[in-house]
């Protein structure tokens, strides 16, 4: 680990592993002692608030049109009518975005690797808001899929948002810094379904205001498609006018120094300057680490993408027939206390018990929120109403939810350890963010599908899924507790 000393910009890494391609060997140097690096560095603040909005538009852009995007594809009229071949077309829908987004996560790392962090940063969110309002005129299934494709491939660069908040951030602060992280996902996915929920349609539930315009009575999900697209403009001028450059590799040929990147070309100069092999960087703890992360990835997601299905169905379908705008009103009220208790707890539990125990305990939650759903649907069925018991369930679920966005935190943590040295972060976070969305492009697939199957074949009274996922989110427990222990 990189630690700076007041007098001159130094760099010390301890060796832990004599296996050369495992860990990169970087000697104590010195660099100029210029008064600039020697320095009490400040915490950028500014560029942190800025990242942290880019990054918000990917849960916000993606997740927006959870809350009505069953509606959506049956109004298509691909489904022909029948509501159980619903979750078929809706799982293509949720799982093309993680797939487009998986194929180009990797190069556009390599390409902020060779051209810099900031024009990638400045592309995303202006593309992402173009494709999004794309997405909400849409009429056709075609369509759909096509720019929430376009959605994936722009939300790629979230691994190079990830590794501009390390090189931002000294060693002594990144604790804090990776422990906000999970925040803005969070928020994210709280905030996306809300808009989702509250705005969709808002001819039929404002007739007075949105009713009179022929845009939102003819395209009824564009509302809440424009309201996500306005964030990432807000998110891209923003950028604009004040990102600035982190890349070690972009700084040395710039010669830049200043008080906020001097430790990112002090990190970022190994003894041979070079960065490691992209096989040194496959080693075993990343390897290992690929394979936590993926498993992470597709459990969580299972829960995001049962949600809305389960929610919106009919109770005699299998659901609790919640309307978007019920579904859109429980997840705001949700997204109050979980944000509060994320700025408060979450650095604090991942230093108090360490990021193997957070990661650990984010996978046992999700056994416990896919096994929720079936105890909400019975519920439901038994009084063919939504009373009490299915509320009081509902609110354990959410409570639970809010424990695994921790562990995208705690996952940092292991990505900093794994990594060769500092210039191989990118190509960690690159792998880690590949390796993540291509398994959360699966995952809705495989829930929807399942849930259709389980439904249309009356297996087990329609509950097949369940205890399926369940087993899988299982597995995920025994392969988190493999994770090494290291310190926040």
């Amino acid at each position: 680990m990189a630690t700076g000393s007041p007098e001159a910009c130094t760099t010390i890494v301890v060796i832990i592993d004599e296996d050369p391609t495992e860990r990169t060997t970087l000697l104590p140097h010195s660099v100029s002692k210029d008064s600039t690096c020697s320095a009490k560095k400040p915490f950028p603040a500014f560029q942190l608030a800025i990242v942290f909005l880019i990054q918000l538009c990917e849960p916000v852009t993606s997740g927006v049109i959870y809350p009505f995007i069953n509606q959506f594809v049956r109004a298509t009229g691909v489904t022909n009518g029948d509501e159980n071949k619903t979750g078929y077309y809706a799982g293509i829908i949720e799982s093309i975005f993680f797939y487009a987004e998986g194929l180009t996560a990797l190069p556009w790392q390599l390409v902020s690797d060779r051209i810099g962090r900031r024009i990638p940063m400045l592309i995303a969110p202006l593309g992402l808001a173009l494709v999004t309002v794309g997405f909400g005129i849409s009429t056709t299934f075609p369509s759909l899929v096509i720019f929430r494709a376009g959605q994936g491939i722009l939300n790629g660069d979230i691994g190079v948002g990830k590794t501009v908040l390390i090189e931002l951030s000294e060693p002594s602060q990144r604790a804090e810094v990776l422990s906000w992280m999970p925040i803005g996902w969070s928020l994210g996915t709280v905030i996306a379904p809300c808009i989702g929920g509250i705005f969709a349609s808002p001819a039929e539930r404002w007739p007075d205001s949105f009713g009179q315009i022929q845009m939102f009575r003819v395209h009824a999900y564009l509302l809440p498609c424009l309201i996500a697209a306005g964030l990432a403009v807000v998110a891209f001028l923003l950028a604009a006018f004040g990102l600035k450059e982190t890349s070690p590799t972009i700084l040395r040929k710039r010669g830049a120094m200043s008080s906020m990147t001097c430790h990112i070309l002090d990190e970022g100069t190994t003894s041979n300057a070079s960065k490691a092999s992209f096989l040194a960087v496959l080693n075993r703890r990343v390897l290992l680490l690929l394979v936590v992360h993926g498993f992470f990835n597709i459990t969580t997601t299972f829960y995001f993408a049962l949600q809305p299905l389960v929610w919106s169905t009919s109770i005699e379908h299998g659901g609790l027939g919640f309307d978007a705008f019920t579904i859109g009103t429980v997840n705001t009220a949700f997204a109050v206390p979980n944000a509060i208790l994320q700025f408060l707890f979450l650095g604090k539990s991942i230093k108090a018990f360490g990021p193997k125990a957070v990661a650990v305990a984010s996978f046992v939650g999700t056994v416990i929120l896919v096994g929720l759903f079936p105890v909400q649907t019975y519920f439901a069925r038994g009084t063919g109403a939504i009373d009490w018991r299915v509320w009081s369930v509902i609110v354990i679920q959410l409570t639970t939810s809010m424990g695994f966005y921790a562990g995208y935190g705690s996952i940092m943590f292991f990505a900093i350890d794994a990594s060769p040295n500092p210039e191989s972060m990118g190509t960690v976070q690159g792998l880690l963010q590949t390796v993540g969305v291509v398994v959360r492009g699966l995952a809705p697939a495989v829930a929807n599908s399942l849930f259709a199957y389980s439904h249309e074949n009356d297996v087990l009274s329609g509950n097949l899924v369940y205890p399926l996922l369940m087993l899988f989110c299982v597995f995920g427990v025994y392969v988190s507790m493999l994770l090494p222990r290291i310190s926040a």
